[in-house]
């Protein structure tokens, strides 16, 4: 069990160490002393739904203007896509099917590490 636990925060320090990089990238390129990073994640939008992926339904100018002078995720892979499953899944680094969070109905185990506790241990997970 706290082989699995390491290995997902392992992943997640490689995921933090990759959009780290990629800041760090970013900065050197337009003179920055530190990197600025911004995620912004959204609930329930199929890529469809954000002008910047297309979208002739909705007009998002603010999330399109960020996409156009930052980052556009253009080849991503979800593990789960509905809302408290994908949550789950982003603070644990773990499949649903391991965290427990399979669907909107259950409830999330906050006992368990999450990711939000590494980085800031005073966060309470709701």
């Amino acid at each position: 069990m706290e082989r699995k636990i390491a290995r997902g925060m392992r992943r997640l320090a490689g995921i933090a160490a990759l959009v780290a990089g990629c800041a760090a990238a970013a900065g050197a390129q337009s003179g920055a002393a530190r990197p600025n990073i911004l995620l912004i994640a959204t609930d329930d939008h199929a890529f469809q739904a954000i002008g910047a992926y297309g979208s002739r339904i909705n007009r998002t100018p603010s999330m399109d203007r960020l996409a156009r002078e930052g980052m556009l995720f253009e080849r991503a892979f979800v593990t789960n896509s509905i809302c408290a499953p994908s949550r789950a899944v982003m603070l644990t680094g773990k499949y649903s099917h391991v965290n427990g969070q399979i669907d909107n109905a259950v409830t999330f185990d906050g006992a368990q590490p999450a990711s939000a506790r590494a980085v800031q241990p005073e966060v309470a997970l709701l």
